[in-house]
């Protein structure tokens, strides 16, 4: 629908302007999500967390997509995997080890794909990840 409303040059999102429509949307979509949930009774606090940390990631990313073209993937899954990280050292939650274990090669296998089409540098990607993790630890200060 963007590439048709002439909002983006391609699909792929190559170039830092064509990243700004996605985030903006998304950014809004997290927001609702977030403020529809922590407002849910019953609704549990690391669902909350969660959500806040996805808005979070992707207000970071559009700020940094000023200056740099961050890697998108490595702001989902550093999101992701520091989550996961958070729920293990949790004495409450059950035993999540494997699913940790597999965000962290899941991790690694994109940016190894990422760099090897050479769609990010390694500071781009590291970068990524990095807002993602800092996503994390601020909503779970926060929230």
């Amino acid at each position: 629908m963007l590439k048709g409303l002439n909002l983006i040059s391609s699909i792929k999102l190559k170039e830092r302007k064509d990243r700004i429509v996605p985030f903006i949307v998304c950014n809004i979509w997290y927001f609702w999500i977030w403020y529809v949930w922590r407002g849910l009774p019953g609704a549990p606090h690391y669902i909350v967390v969660f959500a806040l940390s996805v808005f979070l990631a992707s207000s970071m990313g559009l700020l940094s997509n000023i200056y740099l073209k961050i890697s998108m993937h490595g702001i989902g899954l550093g999101t992701a995997t520091a989550f996961l990280c958070l729920l293990s050292i949790d004495p409450s939650s059950t035993n999540i080890t494997i699913y940790l274990a597999l965000a962290i090669l899941i991790t690694g296998l994109v940016g190894t794909a990422r760099l090897l089409l050479s769609a990010h540098t390694p500071r781009e990607y590291y970068m990524g990840v990095g807002v993602g993790v800092l996503a994390v630890i601020i909503a779970n200060w926060v929230a």
